[in-house]
């Protein structure tokens, strides 16, 4: 919806959001069920040089900025906000380019016997190796990969090349291969291609089904149960378990671990004592 109003000063618009988002809490009240309505709320005060396409997207983008601070806000436009809207736009391109390029590696973390002090793992962990920026964790691009649907083809590169590499290092170890966990996002668990996919990686490299694990968190486990039930199954019959991340969050279930194929949980460390 759009409001268009002719304001004596530009702190009447903000008054103005406010008593809207007020009228909509109240307007859908009753005794029997209450329907509390929320809003978020993007204001943009025109400039002379302002088309009506620019107004509009301006309030468009301050519109997802107050999305993004929470429910039933308002906030207004910034420049900055269309700064940072183009810098993600052109990371997004970037992004693309880096995996046609090849950009993307698995980096590896082990997992370390407690008992022993041998190391009996690893943990993949995507980088992307920016050819201006240098070596990018995945708090610098994941969510503008999520935003682009770029997730389920960041997640098969990454098992595929984390497989490969595993399967070289066996030379190495008399033919011993670790066990491998991969992270798989919520979207790669619920696409139904991803049963296919994975059966291609294992046999392009050789990886035995049995050492792999799809690593995925408790929240998605949960959360994608119903679209993602027949992946699970489909992986279970190839051997392959599941790692869940952050058990314990709040959305713990013990009979989840009985119906799926758990092979690790990885504990909540506001669990530690």
């Amino acid at each position: 919806f759009l409001m268009i109003c002719q304001l004596a000063e530009a702190g009447e618009a903000e008054q103005i959001a406010s008593r809207v988002l007020d009228v909509l809490l109240r307007a859908c009240r009753s005794p029997e069920v209450p329907f509390p309505l929320t809003a978020s709320i993007g204001i943009a005060l025109a400039e002379p040089e302002d088309t009506p396409d620019t107004l509009i997207e301006n309030a468009d983008l301050a519109m997802y900025a107050a999305k993004q601070q929470g429910k039933g806000r308002f906030a207004c436009y910034r420049r900055s906000l269309r700064d940072r809207l183009e810098q993600r736009h052109q990371l997004q391109e970037e992004l693309r380019q880096a995996l046609a390029d090849d950009q993307l590696k698995a980096w590896f973390q082990p997992v370390i016997s407690s008992a022993h002090g041998a190391v009996v793992g690893f943990e993949a962990l995507v980088r992307w190796q920016h050819p201006a920026r240098g070596l990018l964790t995945p708090d610098d691009f994941l969510d503008v990969a999520e935003d682009c649907g770029l997730l389920r083809s960041i997640d098969a590169v990454i098992l595929r090349d984390a497989c490969r590499q595993i399967s070289g290092w066996a030379s190495c170890r008399d033919g011993i291969i670790p066990r491998l966990s991969v992270y798989v996002s919520a979207a790669s668990l619920a696409d139904p291609r991803l049963k296919n996919d994975v059966l291609r990686v294992l046999q392009e490299t050789g990886f035995p089904s049995g050492k792999l694990f799809l690593e995925i968190t408790e929240t998605t486990l949960v959360e994608d149960v119903a679209s993602a039930s027949d992946n699970i199954s489909a992986i279970e019959r190839m051997g392959i378990r599941l790692a869940i991340d952050d058990f314990g969050t709040g959305y713990s279930s013990l009979a989840y671990l009985k119906r799926f194929p758990v092979g690790i949980l990885k504990i909540e460390r506001s669990f530690n004592p």
